[in-house]
């Protein structure tokens, strides 16, 4: 654990948090199995004398390396200093993949395309608190390389409904799963992937022009005419951990727009 301390004094309908940490030389195997211990006691009594008794917890780790990086950033409009209400605002949400091919990618989404592995994966942009109006399409499916600082870049629009300090809209990342249908496999499933901003840096150190790779498409429905009918792909989200968002918490300052209404009064 970090920070620990060799007495810690807790009372009734208290809570406490640990915080641990892993450190390993060796590639770790898929599945860890830990267990947490303490020993407590109650409070002293008068004598002064305690006994401590044992705590035990197990528990085991599943799909624990963080796999993707969820970026967001808002920017105000051309030409103005601050994102006003009722104004359109430019939204740019980053996914960059942090690790190379695992064993927990390795799935139905995965492909292989010019020499590199892809997998498929869905965002979506969601405003629980009704902060911001999602403008356009606020969710898409891309096709994401499995490579170290591949960088997958989505700009939209949105509009703050509010004035203050606004958290930032939500973006949520899934594993986008085909279905196993033989008909289904066969359509070209490339004609509705996204591709607004790809980026693939195969080595970390270097960021130059010939290791990367651009492209820039549009997305289609699949709920066209010719696709009705047919099962639908599957969505399954990721553990807990294998998405950092480190746009979580994030706010930005939205002031209020003029107002040029007039009202006319009339007094009798």
């Amino acid at each position: 654990p970090l920070n620990p301390k060799a007495e810690q004094h807790i009372y009734s309908k208290q809570a406490i948090f640990f915080v641990w940490e892993l450190k390993w030389t060796k590639e770790l195997p898929p599945t860890l199995q830990c267990i947490f211990s303490m020993n407590f006691c109650s409070a002293l009594s008068e004598d002064h004398s305690f006994s401590l008794k044992p705590y035990t917890y197990e528990f085991q780790l599943e799909n624990f390396f963080t796999l993707y990086n969820v970026n967001a950033e808002i920017s105000p409009p051309l030409g103005a200093e601050y994102c006003k209400t009722g104004s359109l605002c430019s939204l740019e949400v980053s996914i960059t993949r942090l690790l190379d091919l695992l064993d927990v990618d390795k799935d139905e989404a995965l492909t292989e395309t010019d020499g590199y592995c892809t997998t498929k994966l869905m965002y979506e942009v969601v405003d629980d608190s009704s902060n911001w109006a999602v403008c356009g399409k606020s969710s898409g499916v891309i096709s994401m390389p499995v490579a170290v600082q591949a960088t997958h870049k989505v700009h939209m629009e949105v509009m703050p409904l509010f004035a203050g300090h606004l958290p930032f809209p939500d973006v949520k990342l899934f594993k986008y799963l085909p279905h196993h249908s033989a008909h289904f496999m066969q359509l070209d499933a490339d004609s509705w992937i996204e591709n607004d901003n790809l980026s693939v840096d195969k080595n970390m150190d270097d960021q130059a022009d010939n290791s990367s790779i651009k492209s820039r498409g549009s997305i289609h429905s699949t709920a066209s005419a010719e696709h009705k009918g047919l099962p639908m792909p599957r969505l399954q989200s990721f553990s807990p951990g294998q998405v950092f968002n480190s746009s979580s918490g994030m706010q930005i300052l939205v002031i209020p727009s003029k107002d040029d209404h007039i009202l006319e009064v009339n007094v009798t």
